[in-house]
C-alpha cells in the first residue's frame, strides 16, 4: 500500500500476520493509520511494527505503542532484522490459525459424537420395547447391547452380561469357531447362523444371529 487510505482496504478485505507501518505516510500518518485499523474487527489483534526515518521521540512512541505496536524499527533498517522479526509473526499467526482449525475440528467431531450419542439411546429406547432377544456384541463378542427379550430367553439380566463374553457365558456352540465368526464379520459385514447355547438355568437353546 502506498498510502494509508490503500492499507486500510487491505487491511478491510484481507487478514494480515503483521502490518509494517511508516509513520510519515502521505496523507493519514501511521498513527491514524493505526487506529483506523484497530476499528476494523478482523485486525483488532494483527501485530503492527512502526518504522520511521527519524529517531523517535517519547511522546511518539507512546502513540505507537497506544495504536498497538509490538515494535518501532528505525530506518534504515538491516534486511535480515527486518525478515527476523517478520518470521516470527508471520510463524505465531500460522500456528494460530491450525490451532483454530484444529478446534473447529474437535468441536465438529464431538457435536457429531453427542448426535450418534443421542441416536444410540433412541435406538436403545426402541429395541427395548421389541419382545424377541436383542444382543449387540462387538468384534470380540462382548455384549454391548442386552434387551429384556434376551434376559427372559437367556436368564442373565443386563448387569450380569453387559461387556461380558457372550461366546463363553453362553457356552455357545456352531459351525464356526469365534475367531472364524469375527473374521467373516471384518471381510463381508455379516453374521448369519445358529448357535447351540446353555442359558442359565443350563437349558440348551437353539437360537439364530445375524
Amino acid at each position: 500500500a502506498n498510502s494509508g487510505e490503500e492499507a486500510i482496504e487491505c487491511v478491510k478485505q484481507e487478514d494480515f500476520a503483521v502490518i509494517l507501518l511508516d509513520v510519515n505516510l502521505p496523507g493519514i500518518n501511521g498513527f491514524q493509520t493505526a487506529a483506523r485499523i484497530r476499528e476494523i474487527q478482523r485486525s483488532q489483534t494483527t501485530p503492527i511494527i512502526f518504522m520511521t526515518a527519524m529517531e523517535a521521540s517519547d511522546v511518539k512512541l507512546f502513540q505507537g505503542y497506544n495504536q498497538g505496536a509490538v515494535d518501532f524499527l528505525i530506518k534504515p533498517i538491516p534486511p535480515f532484522i527486518l525478515k527476523s522479526k517478520v518470521s516470527v509473526f508471520i510463524e505465531l499467526y500460522h500456528q494460530s490459525h491450525f490451532i483454530t482449525s484444529q478446534t473447529t475440528y474437535i468441536d465438529q467431531i464431538s457435536e457429531n459424537l453427542q448426535k450418534q450419542e443421542i441416536q444410540i439411546k433412541e435406538q436403545s429406547a426402541l429395541l427395548e420395547l421389541i419382545q424377541e432377544a436383542i444382543m449387540i456384541c462387538d468384534l470380540d463378542h462382548n455384549v454391548q447391547f442386552w434387551n429384556k427379550g434376551s434376559s427372559q430367553l437367556y436368564g442373565w439380566r443386563k448387569n450380569e452380561i453387559l461387556e461380558k463374553n457372550w461366546y463363553q457365558l453362553l457356552k455357545a456352540k456352531s459351525n464356526e469357531s469365534p475367531e472364524d465368526i469375527k473374521k467373516n464379520i471384518i471381510l463381508h459385514d455379516i453374521l448369519d447362523g445358529e448357535f447351540l447355547v446353555t442359558n442359565k438355568q443350563n437349558k440348551s437353546l437353539i437360537t439364530y444371529h445375524r
